[in-house]
């Protein structure tokens, strides 16, 4: 429900909030980001046949590997930020190049142990691997949401990358250019709107 999300979102932003200023890791840019996709897979529901509360569920969580990395292994994740700026590559890469794996895959490991849906895990592990999309699945839905709000800089980054959009993906939505400009206007007047509630 609506409240649910709103609550999540709450807890979410006052936990990053309480960080924000410990170790290199943007806990900001972080929670700006996850909101975005939240929101972004919200409206982007109804083209994948999700609900809109699952979407935004899955949106939110997407990148919580990333959360557990920086919060307990602020080391490694210092690393594979050095890395990402010295090959100017996405985060994901940088993981993999640094751990041996990267957010998605802790993050789906987490949701897993944690008695989260299986759409729901499988979305948080599979946003970054092409290979493991089915076109029309929750992941498909959060891995177009991420590209979107990535391109949005809705995080505030200063050096925002947008990672390549799985072009089934892209076809499974089936945006036409008039429906592409109504969401992200719906992303960017909801973030505000979300933003200045929270704030």
């Amino acid at each position: 429900s609506s409240v649910r999300n709103l609550a999540l979102t709450a807890a979410l932003s006052d936990t990053l909030g309480q960080r924000s200023k410990e170790g290199a890791f943007d806990f900001t840019a972080y929670w700006r980001h996850s909101v975005g996709v939240a929101l972004c897979a919200r409206a982007l529901a109804t083209k994948f046949r999700c609900s809109r509360e699952n979407a935004f569920a899955a949106g939110l969580i997407h990148d919580i590997g990333q959360l557990v990395l920086s919060t307990c292994f602020p080391q490694h994740m210092a690393a594979v930020s050095d890395y990402q700026k010295r090959f100017d590559c996405q985060t994901n890469e940088a993981e993999w190049a640094v751990l041996g794996t990267d957010h998605g895959r802790l993050g789906e490991a987490l949701t897993m142990s944690w008695g989260f849906p299986p759409a729901l895990s499988d979305a948080v592990g599979g946003h970054h691997d092409p290979e493991r999309l089915d076109a029309s699945s929750l992941a498909s839905l959060v891995h177009l949401a991420d590209a979107i709000t990535h391109a949005l800089d809705l995080a505030g980054r200063e050096a925002e990358l947008v990672p390549r959009i799985y072009p089934p993906c892209w076809n499974a939505a089936g945006l036409s250019w008039a429906e592409s400009q109504a969401i992200f206007s719906e992303v960017e007047q909801g973030f505000n709107a979300l933003c200045d509630m929270l704030s």
